[in-house]
């Protein structure tokens, strides 16, 4: 059999040979466009544009050009050819063991092609064909059994409260951004035929970066404070907390959530923080004590309650939003402004959306007895939430 006739026979096989007189057939909108675009390419060759233009207009590559300038309309059968062309048909129970293997924490697409004797291709397509996206597993420090009870005693006591509690709370932490913070290492990588072609990604061997503390309510945020060098219990009384805590002169709510007003009464509000050793030491414990209406002091607030405390998704807001679509900083001022910048561009519903999402959070954990939560798309369904 020649090689043409093998062809012909393995297109007719899978469906990929153009449409017969008589026959009907129904086209994808994929492959509409793509029959659309074959016949532009013929017409604007016939009406004398140049390859180059026909290119640039079409955004198409000159392959394609080459390929579909040529026809003419003499037979217009002739732009079906290989339109229904696509990937084999692959059956169901296939599908359904790909599907099922995807799940175990060693699933490879290769090992899974030869164990189904297909390719790793065909397994990617059929986890693309289920919507399914690949996703890095996030990473978090480990829970003991002691962890998960005191984690789960905490959201039983509090799981009841109501919204307008939530919103007397001040939630501070701190976060480190770094010089290289938005620098992808598998972005870097290079297409070579040996590793003596790759050049070298220079990264200082101590990393720079800042030290950031920020507080937020529902309402706003507090002011930043930057801190430089290694931070204990007296550094964090002094140059801290009177920053965190000062919201004594902001009683008019405005549109800027570094300037409106935190709560609703300025002396009846909560202090958070978390188990930092400088936050758990006797003289921050005292200093909260006499400065503050109403706080958590260390041995009421379980630790790792990180996927709780709404604080952490806005630092996510804020990282994305200081190296995303853009260029790196190059020093650590120009790192700074950045991300004031970003602190001060908060939307005032996302962090309405974040804390008055903490209740359902500790459902969850209570769902998940102690254990913590991964992704959590479920939101408070209150007016002000879902306007």
């Amino acid at each position: 059999m020649g090689k043409t006739r093998r062809k012909r026979r393995y297109l007719k096989k899978n469906g990929c040979l153009p449409p017969t007189n008589n026959e009907k057939i129904v086209l994808t909108s994929r492959q509409l466009e793509n029959l659309i675009t074959r016949v532009r390419i013929n017409q604007m060759e016939e009406d004398g544009f140049y390859r180059k233009q026909i290119q640039k207009r079409l955004n198409s590559n000159p392959t394609t050009i080459n390929k579909w300038g040529k026809i003419g309309f003499d037979n217009p059968r002739a732009f079906l050819e290989g339109v229904r062309t696509g990937r084999p048909e692959v059956s169901r129970t296939i599908e359904k063991s790909v599907l099922r293997k995807r799940t175990n924490k060693s699933f490879n697409l290769r090992k899974t092609g030869l164990q189904l004797n297909i390719s790793h291709t065909t397994v990617k397509n059929i986890l693309n064909d289920a919507e399914l996206k690949w996703k890095v597993r996030p990473t978090a420090t480990k829970l003991t059994v002691n962890h998960k009870k005191q984690r789960l005693k905490f959201c039983k006591e509090y799981k009841d409260r109501d919204l307008s509690w939530w919103d007397k709370l001040l939630i501070t932490d701190s976060k480190i951004f770094l010089l290289s913070g938005g620098r992808n290492p598998k972005q870097h990588g290079r297409w070579v035929f040996d590793s003596e072609e790759l050049d070298l990604w220079e990264v200082d061997k101590f990393a720079k970066g800042l030290h950031v503390y920020g507080g937020m309510t529902s309402k706003g945020v507090s002011q930043l404070v930057f801190i430089n060098g290694i931070i204990d219990g007296e550094r964090y009384v002094n140059e801290v907390l009177p920053i965190l805590i000062d919201i004594q002169e902001r009683t008019e709510e405005t549109d800027d959530v570094t300037t409106t007003a935190l709560f609703d009464d300025n002396d009846d509000w909560i202090f958070e923080q978390d188990h930092a050793k400088c936050h758990d030491a006797n003289i921050t414990q005292e200093y909260l004590r006499e400065n503050v209406p109403d706080f958590f002091n260390k041995n009421e607030v379980p630790a790792k309650m990180d996927d709780l405390w709404c604080i952490e998704r806005i630092w996510a807001v804020v990282t994305s939003k200081v190296y995303g679509g853009q260029k790196q900083p190059k020093s650590l001022p120009a790192l700074k402004r950045r991300i004031i910048k970003a602190w001060e561009s908060l939307d005032p519903i996302t962090l309405k959306k974040a804390v008055h999402q903490m209740p359902i959070r500790m459902k969850e954990i209570m769902n998940r007895k102690g254990n913590r939560i991964g992704s959590f798309k479920e939101h408070c369904d209150c007016p002000s939430c879902v306007e």
